[in-house]
């Protein structure tokens, strides 16, 4: 475990910008991951690439241990600028493990509980395994990691409990017509409204229709989701026959009146009038008072977004102090591993030591002995060597015990 060290930047650490600066190099793939591998002088290393972090995981079966003097070099092949540099995070040991099963546990993230990273951190260990960048030490590692994710998922509150506002609105959706297949139409084809379309087709909807001013950016929204594109103020927009209508512009005003969602929910296709959700700040929809339209602004999205923050908060709790039962876990169990290589290797180096010494008496001031005699004193040599052997194996396995339960690492 001591041989493991993670360095790396998040948006805890930069913005956006710096990050991707940081990650700009690593386009290049698995060659350019070799290249930091053999500047790290690493027999292993997996990196973990998202759109909130860099981790970069490596090991050394032999040399030097990690030191931070590694960053150092690991910025060099990532051609990271000074300043930027100073921002990197560094663990070894047993922080390097607390630290990949947090963010496992999603308990690094921007947003607490959020479900994407576990499948981020098992991909980026299948890709590395598959590069044959993947040894003993972060195979087990990431193996471990990936359980406490899981774990948590499992045995917390942490991610049942959805905080962002697109989530969110699909609920209202699922709420709303349970059992349904309702008619969706997408206003918008930014970061946002990708963010509801990717929350629609994780929730079993469809997009039939996405919105939007620009052609070029609609129509690749629209390609990615199965959806037509429409442009935005056009007739045909007046003539949609629509359900649900999720909106997610950046336009300065209203871009739907409340006449024009009035209308569309008298030709809603399930008959149950039209569910407007607006994730737009300000706010693309118009305020209207028809009863047969169900308008669901971010402000009331944000109070269920703050009442479920305050839940994930104290589900966090009790995934911390599952993740460090983890954490204790892999040590004693990496501990316990190392002492049983060491004990192996104090066997077998003293046994030798036992036979040449043994085969020089043999033929040295012993030489004169008759077979019978020569068979006795080896017997009382093995049996005396073999009670003596007893006392340094018991105090090794004494001590491995004492530093698993302390978390330190058996060097």
């Amino acid at each position: 475990m001591h041989r493991i060290a993670i360095a790396g930047l998040s948006v805890h650490e930069t913005d956006v910008a710096g990050l991707e600066r940081a990650k700009a190099r690593l386009v290049g793939g698995a060659s350019v991951e070799r290249e930091i591998a053999d500047r790290l002088g690493a027999s292993e290393l997996v990196v973990l690439s998202t759109c909130n972090r860099l981790e970069i995981a490596f090991a050394r079966e032999a040399g030097h241990l990690p030191t931070h003097a590694d960053v150092d070099a690991l910025v060099s092949a990532l051609a990271v600028e000074p300043a930027l540099a100073r921002r990197f995070h560094f663990f070894t040991g047993r922080d390097a493990v607390r630290h990949l099963f947090r963010v496992a546990a999603s308990l690094d993230s921007m947003v607490l509980g959020e479900d994407q990273i576990l499948a981020q951190v098992r991909d980026a260990h299948r890709r590395a395994a598959e590069e044959l960048l993947v040894g003993r030490l972060l195979g087990a590692l990431f193996q471990a990691a990936e359980h406490a994710g899981k774990d948590v998922r499992a045995k917390t509150a942490l991610a049942q409990r959805p905080i962002s506002v697109a989530t969110l609105a699909l609920e209202h959706v699922a709420r709303r017509f349970r059992g349904a297949r309702p008619t969706i139409a997408l206003w918008g084809a930014g970061e946002m409204a990708r963010s509801a379309a990717l929350g629609a087709r994780e929730a079993g909807f469809e997009i039939a229709w996405v919105v939007s001013p620009t052609r070029e950016r609609g129509e690749r929204l629209a390609r990615e989701f199965g959806a037509r594109w429409l442009a935005a103020n056009s007739r045909a927009t007046r003539d949609l026959e629509l359900d649900v209508l999720i909106s997610a512009t950046s336009a300065p005003g209203f871009v739907v009146s409340a006449r024009e969602l009035a209308a569309l929910a008298v030709h809603a296709p399930l008959g149950t009038g039209l569910l407007a959700l607006d994730l737009a700040l300000p706010r693309d929809l118009e305020p209207c008072d028809d009863p047969r339209v169900e308008l669901v602004d971010l402000e009331r999205l944000r109070e269920a977004a703050a009442a479920n923050r305050a839940a994930r908060l104290a589900a966090a709790a009790d995934a911390e102090r599952l993740i460090e039962r983890q954490v204790e876990v892999f040590t004693e169990r990496d501990v316990g591993k190392r002492a049983a290589e060491a004990l192996a290797e104090l066997s077998l180096t003293t046994n030798d030591i036992l036979e040449h010494e043994l085969a020089s008496l043999f033929v040295g001031s012993l030489a004169d002995l008759d077979d019978e005699r020569r068979r006795a004193v080896e017997r009382w040599v093995r049996q005396t060597f073999g009670r003596i052997e007893h006392a340094p194996i018991a105090a090794i396995k004494r001590l491995a015990r004492e530093l698993a339960s302390r978390g330190t690492d058996l060097r």
